[in-house]
C-alpha cells in the first residue's frame, strides 16, 4: 500500500492508525437496490443482520509516514485473524 500526503485506505492513514475492517454488504439490507435480478437475489436472501462496515481491530503503528510502501498482512489462526503490517 502506498500513501500520499493526506491520504487515509480502508486499513491505514498516515498517521499510522491501521483497522482490520469487514464490509457485511450494504448498510441496510431492506433496501432493493439495482435491477431486478439484484433485487430478488436481495428478496430471497432473507438476511437480517447487520450491514455495512465493522472495525474488528484497531492499532496506532509508529514509523508510518505517507510516501513510503507498506506490506499488509492477514494471517487467519483458527478462529483468530492477525493483522501485520510490514511484517510486524
Amino acid at each position: 500500500m502506498y500513501l500520499t500526503p493526506g491520504d487515509s485506505a480502508g486499513a491505514m492513514s498516515e498517521d499510522g492508525l491501521c483497522r482490520l475492517i469487514v464490509v457485511r454488504g450494504q448498510k441496510d439490507k431492506k433496501v432493493l437496490v439495482g435491477d431486478a435480478e439484484q433485487q430478488a437475489l436481495l428478496r430471497a436472501s432473507k438476511d437480517t443482520s447487520e450491514g455495512g462496515e465493522l472495525i474488528l481491530a484497531t492499532k496506532l503503528i509508529p514509523g508510518i509516514a505517507s510516501k513510503q510502501w507498506h506490506n499488509l498482512k492477514l494471517r487467519f489462526v483458527g478462529s483468530s485473524i492477525v493483522g501485520l503490517v510490514d511484517g510486524e
